[in-house]
């Protein structure tokens, strides 16, 4: 892009005009490919696991002893920023959070800095729609669904009495499988305590949808009548689907590499 330029108006005054040196325009076509092509080089700066998804960045590192840990990450940090600083990329420090995953219950609190400030620690955080939490047992992201849905349940409720039974099918796969289905793979082996609150809610809304009465009921022939998927044949076809895909790609590199 050339001939571009920027100011800035506030309360009705308006700044020198400057010529726009480097960037894309937000919101074109080409801005998100270029932004990744620009910052692709990022996991070659750093030792860390790096998972870049558009501008949410996800470091990782792992070891048994706590200290070690905080002394390679925050050695790995600085590189990580001075990355960043050499790219002319400004990080948000203040959005910037760390989170412990151990099973241990003692362990030494860690200290991470990135220029000389000491990040958030958090015992949860939502990365792409899904809530991972220190202990990794999900109820978090399971409690944080089941308010999504609520709402939707309720919806089908008034629904019910003014339309159809395939309108209604329409309205839960929009409303409330979508956000079951949704990272499933990674949070749908939780413990059966913690997934629960979330299969009454499910079973509330074909009871709902169907009419059913409430009370000792098997539910098995209704969700086979409205060919829904229970909470844990979703698990299973989502697993599935995504190790399917990785060996169909595994298999597909292989013979690249014959040929």
């Amino acid at each position: 892009m050339k001939d571009r330029y920027q100011f800035v108006k506030l309360d009705g005054f308006k700044s020198s005009v400057s010529l726009i040196e480097f960037g894309v325009p937000q919101g074109s076509i080409l801005g998100p490919l270029l932004f990744l092509i620009y910052i692709n080089d990022l996991p070659e700066a750093t030792k860390l696991f790096v998972k870049l998804y558009a501008d949410d960045t996800f470091l990782c590192a792992q070891n048994d002893d706590p200290l070690l840990l905080e002394t390679e990450v925050n050695c790995e940090l600085k590189k990580v920023y001075d990355w960043m600083r050499s790219n002319r990329l400004t990080l948000n420090i203040a959005k910037s959070k760390c989170m412990i995953i151990t099973k241990r219950k003692n362990t030494l609190p860690i200290e991470l800095k990135i220029n000389s400030v000491t990040l958030e620690q958090c015992t949860s955080y939502k990365y792409l729609g899904v809530i991972f939490d220190k202990d990794l047992n999900w109820k978090p992201h399971i409690e944080y669904i089941c308010g999504k849905i609520t709402r939707s349940v309720g919806g089908l409720a008034l629904l019910r009495h003014r339309t159809s039974l395939s309108v209604l099918r329409e309205v839960f796969f929009a409303l409330i499988h979508s956000y079951v289905r949704y990272g499933i793979i990674v949070w749908g082996n939780a413990s059966a305590t913690a997934l629960e609150p979330l299969k009454i809610l499910i079973n509330k809304a074909v009871r709902i949808i169907t009419f059913a009465p409430y009370g000792p009921l098997v539910l098995k022939p209704i969700y086979k009548e409205l060919e829904f998927l229970t909470l844990h044949q979703t698990f299973l076809l989502e697993r599935g689907k995504f190790m399917f895909k990785k060996k169909e790609k595994s298999t597909s590199n292989c013979h690249r590499k014959l040929f």
